[in-house]
């Protein structure tokens, strides 16, 4: 967890760098999706993705594959990503309020510039697919 941010930044700058020695671009929000628990002591399984303009031939580690689309619960996080927490849990709140449950693993889509917003403007929306 300590250097969640750091591992995410370097993934997105290995996809971004793939995508361009192919020749294909982004033409979406970047996302990431996360297979299991992530924690200090296991560490934990995290999917780098960008919606792309074609088919992905892929290179090395970075791969091509088509992510399933579906009805999704979501809300967007306004801050810092260090504080989410309460926003996962509202989410989930509201899945078992409606009784929901989740049909995949969490998402977070990223809705501005990683590099270039103030973390207390950041805008990600926490979506879980449902259904």
């Amino acid at each position: 967890m300590q250097t969640i941010g750091d591992d995410i930044s370097a993934g997105f700058n290995q996809v971004s760098e793939a995508m361009e020695t192919v020749g294909v671009r982004m033409v979406g929000r970047p996302f990431i999706v996360f297979h299991g628990r992530i924690d200090d002591v296991s560490g934990g399984d995290i999917e780098i993705c960008s919606p792309v303009s074609m088919p992905f031939p892929g290179t090395e580690e970075v791969y091509g594959m088509e992510v399933p689309g579906g009805t999704i619960a979501s809300m967007i996080h306004h801050g810092s990503y260090d504080e989410m927490a309460p926003a996962y849990a509202a989410v989930m709140t509201w899945m078992g309020e409606h009784g929901l449950e989740p049909s995949g693993p969490p998402r977070e889509y990223y809705l501005n510039d990683l590099e270039t917003t103030k973390s207390e403007d950041l805008l990600t929306e926490i979506a879980f697919p449902i259904g």
